[in-house]
């Protein structure tokens, strides 16, 4: 893909994600439309020499499967209403589909494509904590608040800023 066409991809894909995030988007399709955009980023660390061409093609294959994984999860999320046991187990479920993925080792080819996975395996993780569970695969633990459980919307705000730090790791370099 020459230059132009990578820009040309990234802008749409910045037209996308803020058309969501105004439209009332939440934090699942920002992390679904940030991993299922990674072919320009991951195009872009080949053609700057930090990424060999054998690798792309895997790592675009597991970022993909991980947007998959959200777009799953957010499926689940609008099945489940206001059922946090229900979203419980569908966030757990999320949390261990994408750990799979993470334990193909792609990712850590490159430091910024792994920091991206990092960081949205932490969203899944917080997701799990939030809803009741505990999280295996958690390495920072989410300060709880005693008393009553968390409103879906105080979740979305408590996770927002991964998720927008996800979304801008996946823009390409000028």
């Amino acid at each position: 893909m020459n230059r132009i066409k990578r820009k040309i991809a990234a802008l749409a894909l910045a037209s996308v994600l803020i058309v969501q995030t105004a439209c009332g988007g939440n934090v699942l399709t920002t992390v679904r439309l940030a991993l299922a955009s990674s072919g320009p980023l991951v195009n872009s660390l080949v053609a700057a020499g930090v990424l060999k061409q054998e690798q792309a093609g895997p790592i675009i294959t597991d970022f993909t499967d991980g947007s998959n994984v959200a777009l799953t999860l957010q499926t689940d999320f609008k099945a489940c209403a206001k059922d946090r046991p229900c979203k419980l187990r569908a966030a757990q479920k999320a949390e261990t589909g994408f750990r799979a993925i993470i334990n193909r080792q792609h990712f850590a080819a490159n430091p910024r494509v792994q920091q991206i996975a990092d960081i949205a395996s932490g969203i899944l993780s917080s997701l799990v904590i939030f809803y009741g569970g505990t999280s295996p695969n958690a390495t920072v633990m989410v300060a709880m608040d005693a008393g009553p459980p968390l409103t879906d919307d105080q979740i979305e705000a408590r996770v927002k800023p991964d998720a927008d730090k996800l979304k801008q790791l996946m823009k390409m370099d000028k």
